[in-house]
């Protein structure tokens, strides 16, 4: 991802190479995977921070909680997708 960012930066050819690169649907579903990490990741944190505020605490509360966690990402990620695609 730094010699996308570096490629961007360096001059309108290496913008237009890395737009060609973006065009294909293979990279496209392959940059998918780590914006589901992000994503993920920033579910599971809200969902401590409401741990840490005594929020869903009891053991039936916190596994339907990170049920839907998973459930989330999923939806953010196929979400954000869609409108990318």
């Amino acid at each position: 991802m730094l010699y996308g960012l570096q490629m961007l930066l360096q001059s309108p050819q290496g913008f237009e190479a890395i737009q060609d690169c973006l065009r294909d649907p293979v990279i496209k579903v392959v940059l998918l995977l780590p914006l589901w990490f992000f994503l993920h990741h920033l579910c599971a944190g809200i969902r401590h921070l409401a741990l840490d505020l005594h929020i869903g605490v009891l053991l039936p509360q916190a596994r339907t909680s990170s049920k839907l966690v998973l459930l989330a990402g999923i939806t953010l990620t196929v979400l954000v997708g869609l409108i990318l695609w």
